[in-house]
Parts: C-alpha cells; sequence; structure tokens
C-alpha cells in the first residue's frame, strides 16, 4: 500500500481515486463549541488553542457504517491507515488534533485527510457544503440546527437528537461530495491542496514585542489625525465631509481615492479639500495596519509563529487567494508612519529568509500561448522583456541595452507588455500607464490611443488568440471548457453567448459577470501561471524546501544561515525549470527567470 504523505510528484492525468484505490474512506465532521465572539475570525490556530475550545460532537462516515456522538465515544481506530474526507479539512484536522491532546477524543493516526471543499472548487462548485450539495448532488441542506446550537454546551448538543442527526448528515454529504469527485480530481491536485494546509502550518516568525511597539505608535499618530479632522462627528463619514464641503463653499469630491486620476484633478481645484480628504485616508490605512497587528498578535502560537493561510483555489483561474481574516497576499509593503508590518516577521535564531519571484511569468506565458515564438527567442538569449518587445515592434534598434539608452522608452514598453495584452483600451490604459511605472508614463488621451493601436498593429499572434477564445466561447450557451497546457481544463457556464458582451458564470450560483475574448485570455494566462507555481511548489517540498508563505508568484522559503547559498541555487535551479509541458508554438520550453535574495530579518 501507497504511504501517501511520501508519494512521488503525481502525474496529472492520474486520477486521486486511483492512487487512493487501496485505501478505505471515511467522511469526518466535527462541531465545536462557539458564540458570536468565540469563532473563527482570527484564524483556526487561534480558535483551537483558546480554552474555550471544546469538540461537542463527532461524525464518521462511509457505505458501510456510521457515527454521531460524543467524541470520546467515538470509534476512531477505524481511521488508523484509512483516509479521511473532510469538508475543510485544515479546520477538522487541527480540532481533532488539539482535542487529541486535550484527551477529550481517542488518538488515531489516518494516512491521509482530502479536503472535499477544494475538490469543489477545483470544478467551479461553490466552497461551502450547502452550495456544493445543492449544485453536485441536488441536495439541498439547511444549516439553521448549526446556528440554533450558537453557544450550546456539548452536553446540550449531545442532548438534542436534531443535532446530532445534523452533524451525522454533513458527514454523508460530504463523503458523497468526495466519492462523486475523486475520479475526476487530479492526484496532483490534492498535493497542491495539502501542501496549501502544510505551508500555513508551517507558520512564520512574528515578532510580537514589535508589534506591540509599532500599534502604540500608530495609535498615537491616529489620534492626532482624527483631531485634526474639521468637524465634531466620525472622521470618515462622507456624509459629514459633504456638508464641511458645502460650508467651505466647494463641490464634494467624485472620489476619495488617492489613486483616482478624478481625485487629483479636484484637490488641485480645492487644495484644502484635498488635504482633508488625505487625512481621511490616512486614517483609514493607520486603522487598517492597526487591526492587521492586533489580529497577528491574536493568532502567535506558542512556538512564536503565526499560520499563514491561503485558500487553495481562491480564485476560478486556480490562483491562489488569502484566508481567515488576514491576507498574507495583501498585507502592506511600505511603511506607514514609521512602521513596516513584514519587518515584524522574523526567520528563527541562526536561520534566514529565501525570497524569489518569478520575473513577468505572465507575459511570458501570454507569449507562450499566442506562439510569438520570435519574442520569446530573444529573451532566451537573455534580453529583457520590455526590450524584446521594443525590437520586435520596431520601435528600438540601437546596440546598447534598451535601459542604458532609453530608459523612457523601456517605461513605455513596460506599460505596453503589463497594461494591453488583455485588450485594454486607451482611456484605461492611460491609468493603467501611469500605475504600473510609478507614475513616469503619463500619456494624453492622444497618445494613448495611438500607442493602443501600435501594439495591436504589431502584435497580431496576441490579438488573434483574443479572437480564437472568444469565437470558443460564442459557440453556444452553456459549459465551456478550455484546454490548458497543463491538461487541466479552465470551466465557465456561458449564459448569454449572443449578447455583446459575453455573460458568463465562473462560479455556480454566484452570479454572472462580462466577459470577452482578451479578457477569457487574460484568466487562461494566470491559470497557466498559477499551474507552473504549483508545479514548483510540489518540487520544492520533494527537495525538502521549507515553503512558509507563496504570494502571487512570489515564495518565501527558511532555511539555516549557513545554507543560505546552497538553498538559493537549489530554488533557481527548481524553479528555472520549465514544465515540460509548457512550450511554444516550435515546442520550446518557455524561459522561466527568477529574482532571488536573502534577509535575515523581516520580508521585503
Amino acid at each position: 500500500m501507497m504511504n501517501l504523505n511520501e508519494s512521488p510528484f503525481y502525474s496529472r492525468s492520474l486520477a486521486l481515486s486511483t492512487v487512493l484505490e487501496d485505501h478505505k474512506i471515511y467522511a469526518v465532521d466535527v462541531e465545536t463549541y462557539y458564540t458570536r465572539d468565540y469563532n473563527l475570525s482570527n484564524g483556526v490556530d487561534a480558535y483551537v488553542n483558546s480554552p474555550e475550545f471544546e469538540m461537542t460532537v463527532f461524525a464518521m462516515f462511509n457505505e458501510e457504517e456510521k457515527y454521531s456522538g460524543d467524541p470520546i465515544d467515538a470509534p476512531v481506530e477505524k481511521l488508523n491507515g484509512a483516509v479521511i474526507f473532510a469538508h475543510n479539512a485544515e479546520f477538522d484536522q487541527l480540532a481533532c488534533e488539539k482535542a487529541i491532546e486535550l484527551g477529550k477524543l481517542r488518538p488515531f493516526k489516518p494516512a491521509l485527510w482530502v479536503c472535499t471543499k477544494h475538490m469543489s472548487k477545483y470544478f467551479g462548485l461553490p466552497g461551502d457544503l450547502l452550495g456544493s450539495a445543492y449544485h453536485l448532488l441536488g441536495q439541498e441542506i439547511s444549516k439553521a440546527k448549526r446556528e440554533e446550537a450558537k453557544g450550546w454546551t456539548k452536553e446540550e448538543c449531545l442532548a438534542d437528537p436534531g443535532y446530532i442527526a445534523y452533524c451525522q448528515a454533513d458527514a454523508s454529504t460530504c463523503y458523497w461530495i468526495g466519492v462523486n469527485l475523486m475520479n475526476r480530481w487530479p492526484a496532483f491536485e490534492e498535493r497542491v491542496s495539502r501542501l496549501t494546509r502544510k505551508f500555513a502550518m508551517n507558520g512564520i516568525g512574528f515578532d510580537l514585542d514589535r508589534s506591540e511597539k509599532g500599534q502604540h505608535a500608530l495609535e498615537h499618530e491616529l489620534v492626532k489625525l482624527q483631531s485634526s479632522i474639521p468637524w465634531e462627528g466620525p472622521s470618515l463619514s462622507l456624509k459629514e465631509f459633504g456638508k464641511w464641503c458645502a460650508l467651505n463653499e466647494m463641490p464634494v469630491a467624485p472620489t476619495t481615492n488617492a489613486k483616482d486620476p478624478r481625485f487629483f484633478e479636484w484637490a488641485g481645484l480645492y487644495p484644502d479639500g484635498g488635504l482633508v480628504a488625505s487625512q481621511m485616508s490616512m486614517i483609514r490605512k493607520l486603522r487598517k495596519m492597526i487591526a492587521t497587528l492586533k489580529s497577528l498578535d491574536l493568532r502567535v502560537r506558542e512556538d512564536g509563529r503565526v499560520s499563514t493561510p491561503l485558500n487553495y483555489w481562491g480564485a476560478h483561474t486556480g490562483r491562489f487567494s488569502g484566508g481567515q481574516g488576514v491576507n498574507f497576499q495583501g498585507l502592506a509593503k511600505k511603511e506607514l508612519m514609521g512602521v513596516n508590518v513584514m519587518g515584524f516577521f522574523r526567520p528563527d535564531p541562526g536561520n534566514c529568509f529565501i525570497q524569489f519571484d518569478f520575473a513577468n511569468i505572465e507575459p511570458r506565458v501570454l507569449l507562450c500561448l499566442a506562439n510569438d515564438t520570435a519574442t520569446l527567442d530573444l529573451i532566451r538569449q537573455g534580453m529583457d522583456i520590455y526590450e524584446a518587445h521594443a525590437r520586435r515592434c520596431n520601435m528600438y534598434h540601437g546596440k546598447e541595452p534598451l535601459a542604458k539608452a532609453e530608459p523612457e522608452l523601456r517605461q513605455v514598453c513596460k506599460a505596453r507588455v503589463l497594461g494591453l495584452g488583455y485588450g485594454c483600451g486607451p482611456k484605461t490604459f492611460k491609468d493603467v500607464a501611469s500605475a504600473l511605472t510609478g507614475g513616469k508614463v503619463k500619456l494624453t488621451d492622444k497618445e494613448a490611443e495611438t500607442i493602443v493601436k501600435d501594439y495591436r498593429r504589431d502584435n497580431p499572434l496576441i490579438v488573434n488568440y483574443w479572437r480564437l477564445l472568444e469565437e470558443i466561447a460564442r459557440k453556444k450557451s452553456g459549459a465551456v471548457k478550455i484546454a490548458l497546457p497543463s491538461g487541466r481544463l479552465l470551466r465557465f457556464n456561458v449564459v448569454d453567448h449572443k449578447a455583446k458582451a459575453l455573460e458568463v458564470e465562473y462560479i455556480k450560483g454566484r452570479g454572472t459577470e462580462k466577459s470577452w475574448g482578451a479578457k477569457l485570455v487574460e484568466n487562461v494566462t494566470q491559470a497557466v501561471a498559477r499551474d507552473i507555481l504549483a508545479d514548483c511548489l510540489v518540487s520544492m517540498d520533494e527537495v525538502g524546501l521549507k515553503v512558509l508563505l507563496h504570494v502571487h508568484d512570489s515564495v518565501i522559503v527558511e532555511c539555516k544561515e549557513s545554507e543560505a547559498n546552497r538553498v538559493m541555487q537549489l530554488i533557481r535551479e527548481v524553479a528555472e525549470k520549465p514544465p515540460e509541458w509548457m512550450k511554444d508554438g516550435e515546442g520550446n520550453p518557455i524561459p522561466l527567470q527568477v529574482d532571488i535574495s536573502k534577509c535575515s530579518n523581516g520580508l521585503g
């Protein structure tokens, strides 16, 4: 029988059911004490390590046997060596381990925990059990009994036959979701799902003392800012802001978003209003950072680390997203009033962080998908991607590198490469170009219009790829599957294929969105970049690298300081090795490049 925790690099074409065929399968659902104030809002670690934690009911199910009742009486010996399906495996596993530690659940050691929530999301189903059951099994279930049990003690839960039956039904539903999907869910994706939970459990060191000092400094600045707001009511009240504007004979700002060009225009005409709006914006930022630090403080474990939870399949493209209250993919990287959240993360003594990013991964993927082998060949020769774009579009012919000879042109090319590959129009591109280049490229309406036209003329392969995907999606209304190079499918449902802008449902039951060919190309590109990252994460685990977190296309590893050079070389070998499945039109592998650095304290 295969040891599923020490298995080889699974083939993407191998179904999970094939890997599990020699193992007995059970579904497990656990219920725990919770109240309005004691819940999962501060993450699973803080929840299970609270003195209030108590497992109230333990349920297990398969086609041959079932149990729902007092955790201490559960026949958990049957779970030894078995595969456990759970609809939120991260929570159920940690809750069981904590209950075992507290002596409230007898010990057991399964072969594997498999998350059926992750299975569901892979197939475009809602992540919650209710939504998955309805759209996959045609089964309507209710969470009313659980809501009723809010604040119930273990004794009260066990005394209610309806609650015992509710828990049993959840375990049963989870089992049938898993059985229905495991024949189609790739074993490789289960590995990625499991690694997502493993990285979260690895956690990352957090300097609690520095965090508390940082909060104190931020709160001091917050008090000063709030006292400077020129009205008595709530400092962030847009209603009060509007009254103040009227009192000072100025129109209300069309937006208070400091990144919006309309705000800049308004603030230029009414500088006093711009100052107040900027103060309001800073108050929001301070409050958000203080709240983030407080939440991180609550999550610090006994080992001085905080978990780094991410959502597997956080978007319909398969990309990961932040989870459990603190979005590690959205933490502020810049210093605010002298405080930098990223600087409070620290490696263990004698260790360091290694951080690397895939350079221009999505533009490289797009070039491969569009079969632009000529541009890719220049990149393979070591040329900067923006210079390769300039030369291929006859914008630059010099002998020196573009960055040295014409840095301003390189910035324009950067905006073109990053901003125009997905059908961006002139009006939007004008703002996007400024944002992508840190304000270095500022265009008039006419200049933006000319650049967009020139890009589409000079990049027919990309434009044709937009048209190809538009044609695929417009064949008929209903389910559409676009095959990706990795072998998996990008799934969505076309509600109205004849509408001017396609009506598309990405996740069943979650509403529709407008889409079009270039937007679909963006989806496919993101999906392929995600698959390249997933391959890399699995490969890194295979060679024993300790991944703590990944943020979009950036990965953070912890290692001994003395092994940093070896680890950096190993990372480069693993991350820059192209997947066998990702090639251009002539069969050449995609050129991958990583930017890698070491830091002994904090994250960049």
